[in-house]
């Protein structure tokens, strides 16, 4: 690994003070980025530059964009990589140069201040561009859980969480077909592997007491889940089918407990229940209340985030272009949700294209059906028809989800969530960044042993502790 990183770190060595990028630049050549090309951003850098061409690469490991950089290989212009453990030595290190456009620092400057120590090096100066930011939530269907227990409070802790999906698999599953904890299949390792890496997180520690009470105890309920389903025949790997979830309806199954990972600035306004399709016991399937999740009522909750960054590769002959695309990506208009997770201060909620023009066209609608009812009951004739087509351009017209693509309350909602858990981008730490890597895999490999049967508890945790100071130790020298 560490062969890797300094051959990684010496590839992308970069060539300080190339030219910013000029607003009245006419580009030559194709564009070509690797690792991810956003739709939006592509059709905002073709807006500004009309007839500039963009090409997709095919996406290199670390490894081979080191070799690439290495020989000084300028076919590739701009590399979106994971903004994680790597990347952060590589800025420690110096090894990433400052992209030299002042309307880039202007905007860094602006940012999120987590988000912005991430993108600058140590002198302050940006180095990288935000490709895309994804978060992991923690959600509760409270209209299941108040169906279930009505007398207890929302879970705050993991043990909390835990405890309740025991209760529900001994005494409530059978009863509610369609409806999981989790609303997927169990996956025993799989679930022994996110308690491992949400307690490295929580814990705020690169090197964390894997011996602690609250992770033994957290994996000793998660044991007893898995013994439960084993004694009922229930399925216990990502390979079975679980009968109990069959759901013949498009929305798949409900769930109580659930983990999605969304992009920043997701919308959780309430969506209008549509059809009987999303609705099982009585209860929308949609509903999801966010959860501050921690292992101790002690620890500060942290919401785990990953980010991909643009990198312009300073052997590029399209630097210019390649600034330019930025230049174009770090507009509001551009990616309004990506804009609003990075500025703090852009609160000004985004209204859907064309909604204007929708609005009065449905406002005359509504006005027409009404008169039209008015007339059908005067003649003795029934309205119901009419009334059903009223009904939906009025509740269209009072719906706020119609109107925005990013609402004030949406853009609230997110840094009230943050406020009360930080985003957490795991630089400090190799194990909880980039998914494969060598450092990832050593979490994966002894959680699966683990669950498999071949590791005690007491010996999982030792080989966790032990494994990871001496990856820890490899990292740093």
């Amino acid at each position: 690994m560490k062969r890797k990183l300094a051959a990684l770190c010496a590839a992308l060595i970069c060539l300080a003070g190339f030219a910013a990028a000029e607003e009245s630049m006419e580009p030559v050549s194709a564009l070509t980025i690797t690792g991810g090309m956003p739709y939006e951003h592509v059709l905002a850098y073709q807006a500004q530059y009309p007839g500039a061409a963009v090409e997709f690469a095919e996406v290199l490991s670390a490894e081979e964009i080191a070799q690439r950089m290495v020989s000084q290989d300028g076919a590739i212009d701009l590399y979106v990589v994971e903004a994680d453990y790597t990347f952060h030595l590589l800025k420690e290190k110096g090894y990433v140069a400052p992209l030299s456009s002042q309307a880039i620092a202007e905007a860094v400057a602006a940012m999120d201040e987590t988000i912005r120590a991430i993108l600058c090096d140590g002198a302050g100066q940006g180095v990288a561009w935000p490709e895309s930011i994804y978060i992991q939530y923690y959600g509760i269907n409270e209209g299941y859980w108040n169906m279930l227990w009505p007398d207890v409070p929302l879970p705050q802790t993991f043990g909390e969480v835990l405890e309740a999906w025991i209760d529900w698999e001994r005494n409530y599953q059978q009863d509610f077909q369609g409806v999981g904890f989790m609303g997927a299949n169990f996956d025993y390792a799989n679930w022994v592997e996110r308690l491992v890496r949400a307690y490295v997180m929580h814990s705020g520690n690169p090197l964390p007491d894997m011996d602690a009470p609250a992770l033994k105890d957290a994996l000793e309920q998660l044991r007893e889940i898995y013994e439960i389903r084993l004694s009922l025949g229930r399925t216990t790997t990502r390979e079975e089918v679980d009968p109990l979830l069959v759901n013949d309806s498009e929305t798949g199954p409900g769930a109580v407990f659930s983990m999605p990972r969304f992009e920043a600035m997701h919308s959780f306004d309430t969506t209008p229940v549509t059809n009987s399709a999303e609705i099982l016991y009585g209860v929308s399937k949609n509903g999801m209340t966010w959860l501050p999740m921690r292992f101790t009522a002690e620890q500060t909750p942290r919401t785990h985030a990953q980010m991909r960054v643009y990198i312009v590769n300073p052997y590029s002959q399209n630097r210019e272009q390649a600034m330019a695309y930025l230049a174009c990506v770090a507009q509001r208009e551009t990616d309004v949700r990506l804009y609003c997770a990075l500025h703090p201060e852009a609160t000004e909620p985004c209204e859907k294209p064309g909604y204007a023009a929708q609005r009065e066209e449905y406002e005359q609608m509504s006005e027409l059906y009404a008169q039209a009812i008015e007339e059908a009951q005067a003649a003795g004739e029934d309205p119901y028809e009419l009334e059903v087509k009223l009904a939906y351009y009025q509740e269209w017209l009072q719906n706020d989800n119609n109107r925005y693509l990013l609402s004030a309350n949406t853009i609230h909602q997110y840094w009230a969530t943050l406020a009360e858990a930080p985003l957490d981008f795991h630089l400090d730490s190799p194990y909880l960044g980039a998914m494969n890597t060598g450092a990832s895999g050593i979490l994966t490999d002894a959680c699966e042993r683990y669950a498999a049967g071949n590791l005690g508890l007491d010996a999982f945790l030792r080989e966790l502790e032990t494994r990871m100071e001496m990856a820890h130790r490899e990292n740093l020298t």
